[in-house]
Formats: structure tokens, C-alpha cells, sequence
């Protein structure tokens, strides 16, 4: 009988270490284009896995997005939570606005649409702040932070941008097509975290290999989870309780890369930085005394677990992955996909 060993490929990881690699110069480019050089060592690195890792189930997992557009259950949610988290208040000696959020006040410079200036200091908070009960909430969208907003860059290859995503696309059903029970998970509303965090947990006795370079997926590890890091295939070797420790100071920290604020305690300014104030916290077992909703916020945003991903989330993975097809075509090879082995 064989047993079933189910490879997650972190497919965007993938795609975008390969592509910068093009910049580092450590490998000499072996094809005629970018997007064929991209190619190459995209599938040189997907076989290198599955020879690794010797699967019986491989699901390439991609992020949701319409377009080249994210579209995560994670941004309507934070959105929702500003609405009902944000204060306005109005000081009639200044003459001006301030909005409350995150713990911190910013005066509005700008009321259509509305733009705020730098944070206020305690000292520089007006005395005579007062709060507005009623005021059009969806005005928030024009201030508040996005779920990973804070994610800017120029574009820096002569190829189009959209040339590349149809590449990644194009690529992983290709792959799909060759390899063995293959699926390409792509489901609404979902990223790739939550891909590997639903199947995970849904199978709790099989053995699954995560391969990624996102520190989200850690907290998957257990004796039936295993990472390996998407550009050395090296196995994550951090201990058990160090991974768990970490993300209990991310909860209370936030994830600046995804835009995800800490959580802050009432009476203080400003959040918990995910430094020393949230390492304190977790030492000493506090977690109960920072503010609630936005030590919730950050579980809902944060855990991979069935508790904290949605009920339709879940099911938007299990379906896609149910619909997903396994159709290998004997008119491709690796060797079509530029690899000769």
C-alpha cells in the first residue's frame, strides 16, 4: 500500500524568485528571451522538487486574482473592521477633523476625497476633541490601510508585466498536465496560505510537504507538516516552539508586510511594535490586556487554522480542488518545457 504524501507548491514564490533571479547574475541565461529563461528554471525547479519529495498528490497553489488583480476574503474583512473601529471627532478651537484608528489620531488636510496628515503626538492631540456619533463610515475607504496596500514597486524588466503572469499561468497548467495527480488550486477569494492551511488541517494524519518562503506558512509545521524553503529545498529546521512563540508576537506585533497593524493597549499611544514591547507581552503572558478587537483582527488575518480561515473559504478550496482537473497529455514532456534531462 502506498502512502500518501501530498506536496503544496507555493506557486507565486516560485514564480517570483525565479524571475528576480534574473537580476542576481549568480546563474548565466541559457535562453534566447526572459520569459523563456524564466520558464526554465521554473520547471527545472518544480522537477527538482517532485525528485525530492517523491509525492503522491501535487497541488500547485495559486493566490486569487482577477486580472492580476488580488482579491482575498483578508481586504473586505480588514475594510469591514475599520468601519466599525474608526472614531471622527472635531475640536472647534482647531476648526479641524481627526479620525482615531489603530490607536493613533490624524488630522484630515483633505475632506473629498479625505487625506490625512502625519500622526499626533500626545502633546499635539487637541484638548477639546469631540466625538462624532454619526458620519458616513464608507468614507474610511479613502484613509484606512488596505490588507497588504502597503506593496508598491516599479515594474524593472523590459517584458511586460502581463506577459509574465500569463507565463506563470500558462506554466502551471502545463505542469499539471505532466505531472502525475497533479491539481492547480486557484480559489475564489483565496490566497495560497489558505490553500495549504485547509487541505493541511482537513488532513491531519497525512503527510503533507509545504514548499514556500513565506514565514505565514510555518505555523502549519507539526509532525505530519514539513516545509521546504522554495529556493534551496532545504527542510525547515527552526524548532517547534520557536515557531510558535514567533507568531504568538506577530499577533500581538501585526506582519508589516501584509500591512497588518499590532494590537495596542487602551490608555496608550500607538500599537505594539513587533519588537520588544510584543516580545514582553507574550513573555510575561499578557495577551489578555491588549485591546480585543484588534488582537482578534490580527488571529482572523493571521492563523491558517479551520477556526480563523472562513466556512467559505474552506469550501471554496475544497470545491475548486474536488473540480480540479487531472488530465495528463501526452503531447507535452519536459522536454517540451525546455528541460532536457
Amino acid at each position: 500500500m502506498i502512502t500518501p504524501k501530498i506536496l503544496i507548491i507555493d506557486w507565486s514564490m516560485i514564480a517570483q524568485s525565479r524571475t528576480y533571479s534574473l537580476l542576481s547574475g549568480h546563474e548565466p541565461l541559457l535562453r534566447a528571451t526572459d520569459i523563456e529563461e524564466v520558464r526554465y528554471r521554473m520547471t527545472r525547479d518544480v522537477w527538482q522538487i517532485l525528485d525530492l519529495v517523491k509525492p503522491t498528490m501535487t497541488i500547485i497553489a495559486k493566490d486569487y486574482k482577477i486580472n492580476g488583480v488580488r482579491q482575498y476574503w483578508r481586504g473586505p474583512f480588514l475594510a469591514e473592521y475599520h468601519k466599525k473601529n474608526t472614531e471622527k471627532y472635531i475640536s472647534e478651537a482647531h476648526e479641524k477633523v481627526y479620525y482615531r484608528f489603530d490607536n493613533v489620531i490624524y488630522p484630515e488636510t483633505n475632506s473629498f476625497p479625505v487625506q490625512l496628515g502625519k500622526k499626533l503626538t500626545k502633546k499635539e492631540i487637541p484638548e477639546d476633541l469631540q466625538l462624532v456619533s454619526h458620519w458616513d463610515r464608507d468614507r474610511i475607504e479613502d484613509f484606512a490601510p488596505t490588507y497588504k496596500g502597503n506593496r508598491v514597486g516599479d515594474w524593472v524588466f523590459e517584458t511586460p508585466k502581463e506577459e509574465f503572469t500569463k507565463l506563470y499561468n500558462d506554466l502551471a497548467t502545463d505542469l499539471s498536465q505532466i505531472i502525475p495527480n497533479c491539481r492547480v488550486v486557484e480559489a475564489p477569494h483565496a490566497e495560497a496560505d489558505d490553500i495549504a492551511g485547509v487541505l493541511t488541517c482537513k488532513a491531519p494524519n497525512t503527510e503533507h510537504v509545504l514548499v514556500t518562503g513565506d514565514g505565514d506558512w510555518y505555523q502549519l509545521v507539526n509532525d505530519k507538516v514539513s516545509v521546504r524553503n522554495h529556493i534551496t529545498f532545504d527542510l525547515l529546521e527552526e524548532p517547534m516552539k520557536k515557531i510558535s512563540n514567533d507568531l504568538k508576537i506577530k499577533l500581538i506585533g501585526g506582519d508589516a508586510k501584509d500591512n497588518i497593524k499590532g494590537t495596542y493597549t487602551e490608555g496608550k499611544m500607538g500599537c505594539h511594535a513587533k519588537g520588544k514591547p510584543a516580545q514582553k507581552i507574550v513573555a510575561e503572558g499578557l495577551q489578555h490586556t491588549v485591546n480585543q478587537a484588534s488582537y482578534e483582527r490580527n488571529k482572523r488575518l493571521i492563523l491558517l487554522d479551520l477556526d480563523n480561515i472562513p466556512k467559505f473559504v474552506q469550501e471554496s478550496v475544497l470545491t475548486t480542488l474536488r473540480g480540479a482537473k487531472v488530465n495528463l497529455n501526452p503531447e507535452l514532456s519536459w522536454e517540451k518545457l525546455g528541460l532536457n534531462l
